[in-house]
């Protein structure tokens, strides 16, 4: 969810950067407005302010000696980043037609079983999701869950990066995303 120190009402810094060093990688950013994320980004940024997490931006840095953080977060260049991709991962339960267009049903359904697979392959690589169940493809419904226990455990490993001093902010001092750094290989 975007989060930011000021009103959301348009694109921000934030998503201009990531997507101009993300896009080629067909990692861009939606736009964020008015209506979404709207009044429930301010909701959230002051609920978790009010327990003591400090938004962290550009400017405030990964401050992680001073209390609890929070941090914006986007899976895909975090994604790129982990499997060393040269484009968008493509585990989205929802968009496997457009991946794979001339792929039967069935086939789709392995497709994105085995990437999803993949990606906790490179959790458990980078120490994190150990305990993860293998991946079923019985249905795309139950597929979808496993994509959003994805969803938040990349961005717990991103959160981690964040702690070691392994994450970079693209944005201001209103608002950033963060995204791990590239590994010694130069990859994304």
């Amino acid at each position: 969810m975007p989060l930011s120190r000021a009103a959301i009402d348009r694109r921000r810094l934030a998503d201009d950067e990531v997507s101009r060093a993300f896009g080629q990688y067909k990692c861009g950013t939606h736009s964020p407005s008015v209506e979404r994320p709207g009044a429930m980004a301010e909701e959230v940024r002051l609920a978790f302010e009010s327990r003591g997490y400090c938004l962290r931006t550009r400017e405030s840095g990964q401050k992680t000696d001073e209390g609890r953080s929070l941090i914006e977060v986007y899976p895909h260049p975090a994604l790129l980043r982990l499997t060393s991709s040269e484009e968008r991962v493509p585990y989205k339960v929802e968009k496997t037609k457009t991946y794979w267009p001339n792929a039967s049903l069935e086939s789709r359904r392995a497709l994105v079983v085995a990437v999803l697979e993949d990606i906790l392959i490179h959790l458990r690589a980078a120490g994190i999701g150990g305990d993860l169940p293998r991946v079923r493809g019985d249905s795309f419904q139950a597929l979808k869950a496993v994509e959003d226990m994805v969803d938040a455990v990349v961005c717990a490993w991103v959160g981690v990066q964040f702690l070691n001093g392994m994450a970079e902010a693209f944005g201001n001092a209103d608002a950033a995303i963060w995204i791990p750094r590239a590994n010694k290989e130069g990859s994304v």
